[in-house]
């Protein structure tokens, strides 16, 4: 079961969401980051899965020139924030993918 939330980052000063689905992959946890603004989501298609490490949100694969950096953090200060490292499940979403999306119920 996948768990999907949305996160909302600041950017070059201006506000962004993204769809952060969490999910076990060999007994770790992977939170992919798919940015709802098409020309962000562009730059980000390679840095989407983000893994938590001693506590600390981190990228798969790290990222080269300095823009990128900028957007990296501001994204893993987001999930940071966010109620992905507690056991919270309240509005959640739960699917096996994208394509069928139920609400959870409490």
């Amino acid at each position: 079961m996948a768990i999907v939330r949305s996160i909302e980052f600041t950017y070059h000063s201006k506000k962004y969401y993204a769809l952060v689905r969490k999910r076990m992959v060999n007994d770790m946890e992977k939170f992919h980051v798919k940015i709802m603004n098409s020309e962000l989501e562009t730059l980000w298609l390679d840095h989407q899965v983000a893994i938590q490490y001693n506590g600390a949100f981190q990228l798969e694969n790290e990222i080269q020139g300095s823009h990128l950096k900028e957007l990296r953090t501001a994204i893993l200060d987001a999930l940071s924030k966010s109620e992905f490292h507690t056991d919270a499940q309240s509005a959640a979403l739960t699917t096996d993918g994208f394509d069928k999306l139920d609400i959870e119920k409490n």
